[in-house]
């Protein structure tokens, strides 16, 4: 299809802004639903009676089956030639999962609503992001990408989620919490479902032939960037699943305390999501990607030796 029939099917700018939008809020919420349980698990882990070991199976579990659904969903999407529903239909499982976690009973009773919540949101972003491709004009579609995963997952998953959720599971109970996450995503779906619609079949220009993924990973940067990504991700996962915990048995944090300590990440991180990569349009890549990472060095050695005055510590937690 030729770049300029592209062109032609694409819909407003107000209707670009507004998938994106949506897509963030959509993701933003799942996210929400994604880290309920671990900045409720102060109050999970004595009700269960779960070991240090089965907290972190819980992310584990998730992370695993989030991986290789990813995989599985996006090719799905490409042979059914659609992405509307298996958005929608992947944000409803999503959140009845966050709904069946609030009932478990027992480890593996959670466990398993962990495993098919993974399954479940990890191919929401990558159809979310063939969605932005159909719909936003090239020379937009870089932020809008960004928006789209780091926007709304930042400042409510990572940033709102804690600030709403402690304070509900110290006052009802942590399965309340639960329920809480689960409801918004029900009304994305619905906005999705009747909002948005199904983008164009074929957006790429003939004249831009696609790179095979094994012809891609012959390249030594894309390798490295890979391995990266994957130790980036991985401290991430691990802070999110034990820092509330250890802010809270170790430190002896309240649980409130605990919130908004764990707030300051999602909103650096949100604000990080535009900073840093307009830091390195001006400097260069390799150099911000360098100093950054030695940069989040100080989140985990802050939580660990820093005994000073919580304020300080929320500083570290910000910039780290």
């Amino acid at each position: 299809m030729s770049g300029a029939s592209v062109s032609s099917q694409r819909a407003s700018g107000g209707y670009q802004a507004w998938v994106v939008g949506l897509l963030s809020l959509n993701f933003g919420i799942l996210f929400f639903d994604r880290n309920a349980l671990n900045f409720l698990m102060p109050f999970v882990q004595p009700d269960l009676h779960l070991s240090n070991t089965q907290v972190g199976m819980f992310s584990s579990a998730l992370s695993l089956t989030w991986a290789l659904s990813g995989l599985a969903v996006g090719r799905i999407s490409d042979k059914l030639g659609s992405k509307k529903p298996v958005v929608v239909v992947a944000t409803i499982a999503f959140c009845l999962c966050s709904f069946a976690s609030g009932l478990a009973s027992s480890f593996f009773m959670l466990l398993g609503a962990r495993l098919l919540m993974g399954a479940a949101e990890g191919g929401v972003m990558p159809v979310s992001h063939s969605m932005i491709v159909s719909e936003v004009a090239p020379e937009r579609r870089g932020l809008a990408m960004g928006v789209a995963q780091n926007l709304g997952s930042n400042l409510l998953g990572s940033g709102l989620a804690p600030l709403l959720l402690v304070p509900v599971a110290a006052a009802y109970g942590w399965r309340e919490g639960f329920y809480l996450a689960a409801a918004p995503g029900l009304i994305t779906a619905i906005l999705i479902w009747f909002t948005l619609r199904e983008p164009p079949a074929e957006v790429h220009d003939e004249a831009l032939p696609k790179v095979p993924l094994g012809e891609a990973f012959r390249h030594r940067n894309v390798v490295l960037c890979a391995i990266i990504s994957v130790l980036l991700v991985s401290y991430l996962v691990v802070c999110w699943a034990f820092m509330p915990l250890y802010l809270t048995k170790v430190r002896g944090f309240a649980p409130e305390t605990m919130g908004w300590l764990m707030a300051t990440l999602g909103l650096s991180a949100g604000l990080g999501s535009f900073v840093v990569p307009a830091i390195s349009d001006a400097i260069g890549r390799r150099p911000v990607m360098i100093g950054f990472a030695f940069l989040g060095v100080i989140l985990p050695l802050g939580g660990l030796y820093y005994t000073g005055s919580p304020w300080v510590l929320a500083a570290i937690f910000f910039f780290g």
